[in-house]
């Protein structure tokens, strides 16, 4: 019996193994068609780039100030392009 269980867990931790292999190199693939130079930034990434925290970028991201570059299953994704873009948004002048 603990022969089957081991056997079925293995095959699991296989499947999630090949799935994350995956989402990863669809990353990867995006990030090479543009020439790689561009990189790629999670919502934890980019709040702790700006100091803020998730619920203000998911409000300006609903209030239209920033929008991810791409996604990656349901993984939002920003690109500095766009966090620059941001920034410029709430920059005052004297």
């Amino acid at each position: 019996m603990e022969e089957k269980i081991t056997k079925m867990l293995d095959m699991l931790a296989d499947k999630i193994v090949e799935r994350m292999s995956g989402k990863f190199g669809q990353l990867q693939d995006k990030v090479d068609e543009r020439g790689g130079e561009r990189v790629l930034y999670t919502i934890k990434q980019v709040c702790e780039m700006l100091h803020i925290s998730k619920s203000k970028l998911y409000r300006h991201q609903k209030m239209g100030y920033i929008s991810p570059s791409e996604y990656v299953g349901r993984t939002p994704l920003y690109d500095q392009q766009v966090i620059d873009d941001y920034l410029n948004k709430f920059r005052y002048y004297e």
